[in-house]
């Protein structure tokens, strides 16, 4: 499973931890907001994500005893990630909110082509105003 290839990828690269592919489990369950716990994912966070939202989680427990956890949130039928949380023995180490940037990059591309049609408009009234003005 990718998601497993991944997240043991990530252990490697971002935390040093060596994990056994074999001793990653996933689950994967739909959860409405007011079910969620804090920790997993804040009240402000959830607030911009779906309801009901399906989350994802990859667990590993290392040699040392130390459970970790990857919950992802994506977005039904693209599966776009929406929200990744990184927790190790119960307290959050990082957390990422795709939807603000997915939104970002929306808005970017959005206000890229309003410029673009103002411009192709400008020039389209400009090429009748002078072709008017030669007859």
């Amino acid at each position: 499973m990718a998601d497993i290839d991944w997240f043991v990828k990530t252990m490697k690269r971002t935390f040093n931890k060596e994990v056994v592919r074999d001793e990653v489990s996933f689950e994967s369950y739909d959860f409405y907001h007011e079910d969620i716990d804090d920790l997993l994912i804040p009240a402000d966070h959830l607030k911009k994500l779906p309801n009901p939202l399906n989350l994802e989680a990859i667990m590993y427990i290392d040699e040392e005893g130390y459970e970790w956890i990857l919950g992802v949130v994506e977005e039904d039928g693209t599966r776009r990630k929406l929200y990744e949380v990184w927790i190790k023995n119960g307290e959050q180490l990082a957390y990422e909110m795709y939807v603000d940037l997915f939104h970002q990059k929306q808005n970017r591309l959005t206000n890229k082509s309003r410029t673009v049609i103002t411009s192709y408009s400008y020039i389209y009234r400009q090429i009748l105003l002078l072709s008017r003005a030669k007859y």
